[in-house]
């Protein structure tokens, strides 16, 4: 069983050679020298790769009429979770490192990332110390009303956090709320992936020189 197992994973990294390598020169591009954190964007990037593999097989579950929840929760879910604590890290600190600032000021992917960590890590929403204490009530991005949510409630996480799966990439998500723009958003791991692998360096998403003084 494990030498099927090893045998597996082998062959989803081959499948996804491309996107491995891609994982490889981001680690660079975050850490020239290779330490810690280029380990761990390289380790992040494997989980993507395998991610990718699980996405496409609960896809094509989809397109059949299969029910592949039980494979979409028994894996998808914890490795999507993995996936953002370890890219996380490495990406903060070179982003500290190199500009003086951290994701929770950037813009794009890595605001992203940013806003689902905070989430997962902490089970309350991203800036909201900055905020009233109390109820908030939550919109969507086109308006309908969402989730209201309490710092004061226990079970505040599961209200404004339920999990998403696409059906068009087979990926996890995350609703999130984003107090800076006041709208509850749909947050899909692969889009995470997708966003950092299409960087070409950190400074796209960097805020401007006001913001991060």
């Amino acid at each position: 069983m494990n030498i099927l197992l090893e045998q597996g994973l082998l062959a989803a990294l081959q499948r996804q050679y491309a996107r491995n390598s891609r994982w490889t020169e981001i680690s660079f591009r975050v850490a020239p020298i290779q330490g810690l954190a280029g380990v761990q964007v390289q380790q992040a990037g494997r989980l993507d790769c395998l991610l990718v593999e699980l996405e496409t097989l609960y896809r094509e579950h989809v397109k059949k009429g299969l029910n592949p929840i039980t494979v979409a929760n028994i894996f998808n879910s914890p490795l999507s979770e993995a996936f953002i604590f370890t890219l996380f890290e490495p990406i903060n600190r070179a982003v500290r490192s190199l500009h003086g600032c951290s994701l929770r000021s950037c813009t794009g992917v890595l605001y992203d990332l940013y806003l689902v960590r905070t989430l997962l890590a902490k089970g309350q929403m991203p800036q909201y110390q900055e905020k009233k204490h109390g109820r908030i009530d939550l919109v969507y991005q086109d308006g309908s009303p969402a989730n209201a949510y309490d710092a004061n409630e226990d079970m505040r996480a599961s209200f404004i956090a339920p999990y998403l799966l696409s059906t068009e990439t087979g990926s996890y998500g995350w609703m999130v709320p984003d107090l800076k723009n006041d709208c509850c958003r749909q947050i899909f791991r692969r889009d995470i992936a997708d966003g950092v692998l299409a960087l070409d360096s950190l400074k796209p998403c960097l805020p401007s020189v006001e913001a991060a003084e």
